[in-house]
């Protein structure tokens, strides 16, 4: 079970005036021992990596061209990019929701196509693996954080087709630059695996799909299944049993609904470790411990830990809510010590 690591929107260590966040945080993710990390493609890329020179990217095919994207994902240490990728080409929110129209569909369909070529093209001979996948689909579908809120029925027939248009578009990407040693695959990401309330990813749009494990995998957001301490649950014991008992859940109803065989991994996962409202009572390292045994028990092909640096903070701008490999030290430029979660992950790299 291969390990990676996020690298979105870290907040620390503050850097200011620096403008080479980017480059420092893939040489902290390296120098751990990563060779797979997870990043966004997205209109929000100049704010998430801090780093100089930036241009104007109008596509994802021409954010990835950029010298600082090729510097990352090209260095030679990493050898699996999952990308969370949004469209630059068509940069509506959530356009499925009432705008899906046949244009817009035409536009993300071929600058998808064009990212996937370019991939294969740029880095063929160095065995690279891409994922290319949604981010946390259940709220991409419910277009809300609100789990309670409804779906219109009429949403689900864009929505999938979004993600048909985006996979048909890699597939041909596959076919048109044969000769390339570049793997891609498809990655649907869902979060809302559990939930009974209303249209989810994994009983309402994946059977709709044409998933093939060759291709393809399931992407979890997993925190549906880590989040008995905001239930009340503030023994470890009793949080590790009821997350064995949740993952398992998840997993079952996943493989229920999915063609035999598709590969599944862990996303993101994480707890606000550092928070002073999260019981200092449980012992993280059994948690990670936890957390990742079932996931190889399960068979899962491989886990993102949520993530280098941590990108949220409370209750000031200065504390970290423990999102984190490393804790910030204070106000100073580079990171401090590591966190109970960089302590368990330095033995699984």
């Amino acid at each position: 079970m291969w390990a990676g690591i996020p690298i979105i929107d870290c907040k620390y260590p503050n850097r200011p005036g620096t403008n080479d966040k980017f480059f420092y945080l893939r040489d902290l993710a390296t120098a751990f021992g990563y060779t797979t990390i997870k990043l966004e493609l997205s209109v929000a890329y100049a704010s998430k990596y801090n780093q100089t020179p930036w241009g104007t990217p109008g596509s994802l095919a021409e954010l990835l061209a950029e010298s600082s994207m090729d510097a990352v994902i090209g260095d030679a240490s990493i050898e699996r990019v999952q990308f969370s990728a949004f469209s630059l080409a068509h940069d509506e929110n959530n356009p499925w929701n009432y705008h899906w129209y046949k244009s817009v569909a035409d536009t993300i369909e071929t600058e998808f196509y064009d990212a996937c070529v370019y991939l294969r093209d740029q880095y063929d001979g160095t065995g690279k693996e891409f994922i290319m996948a949604n981010w946390e689909g259940d709220w991409q579908l419910l277009n809300d954080l609100n789990r309670l809120k409804p779906v219109p029925v009429v949403r689900l027939g864009s929505y999938a087709d979004w993600h048909r248009r985006r996979l048909r578009a890699l597939r041909q990407a596959m076919a048109d630059t044969a000769g390339s040693d570049v793997t891609l695959r498809y990655g649907l990401e869902m979060n809302r695996v559990r939930d009974r309330y209303s249209l989810r990813l994994v009983t309402d749009i994946m059977p709709k799909l044409t998933l093939d494990p060759a291709d393809c995998l399931i992407s979890l957001s997993h925190y549906e299944a880590i989040e008995g301490w905001n239930e009340g649950i503030t023994v470890t014991a009793d949080l590790q049993a009821d997350i064995e008992t949740k993952m398992q859940d998840v997993f079952d109803r996943v493989r229920a609904y999915a063609p035999a065989g598709l590969p599944i991994i862990i996303g993101e996962y994480a707890w606000p470790a550092l928070a002073p409202y999260f019981p200092g009572s449980l012992d993280m390292i059994a948690l990670h411990g936890t957390v990742y045994n079932k996931a190889a028990a399960l068979g899962c092909e491989g886990i993102f830990f949520w993530q280098l640096c941590d990108n949220e903070q409370y209750p000031s701008t200065t504390d970290p809510l423990g999102f984190c490999l490393y804790n910030r030290d204070g106000d100073n430029a580079t990171v401090g010590s590591l966190t109970d979660a960089g302590t368990f992950w330095a033995t699984k790299v």
